[in-house]
């Protein structure tokens, strides 16, 4: 990671309140432990826990398969809220400490619009957001 990159990640990271958890699934080739070690090295609130299963198949990349990484309170049974296939990079890992910061604070990153219209729907609904790195 470069340097500047490393300061300003940690000085995000640094907002922490509370202590969080990351998920991961478990790849037969991935150590979810390799690809946080950085974040964790920038934050002693940050811990990862395994959830459940193997990483799932992706039917878009069918020969792929990706570890899934989430997020919770550290006190919490299991992640909630977002789910990241592969560990982010780019931008993703901007809006991924900028979730981790905020769970910790206790604050939601949706708009008042957003939270409003999510508090209206009756079923669960997946979105997937195709990224690249970048």
């Amino acid at each position: 990671m470069i340097e500047a990159r490393r300061r300003l990640l940690g000085a995000a990271l640094g907002e922490m309140e509370r202590p969080v958890s990351v998920w991961s699934t478990l790849a037969a080739d991935v150590d979810p432990d390799a690809d946080l070690a950085q974040l964790l090295s920038l934050q002693p609130l940050l811990s990862v826990r395994e959830f459940g299963g193997a990483a799932p198949e992706d039917p878009l990349l069918p020969s792929s398969r990706y570890p899934v990484y989430g997020m919770s309170l550290a006190e919490e049974d299991g992640p909630r809220g977002n789910r990241h296939a592969g560990f982010p990079t780019g931008f993703s890992l901007d809006a991924f400490v900028d979730e981790l910061v905020a769970l910790s604070r206790g604050q939601s990153l949706a708009s008042p619009l957003a939270r409003e219209t999510i508090g209206r729907m009756r079923r669960p609904v997946a979105v997937r957001i195709l990224t690249s790195p970048g």
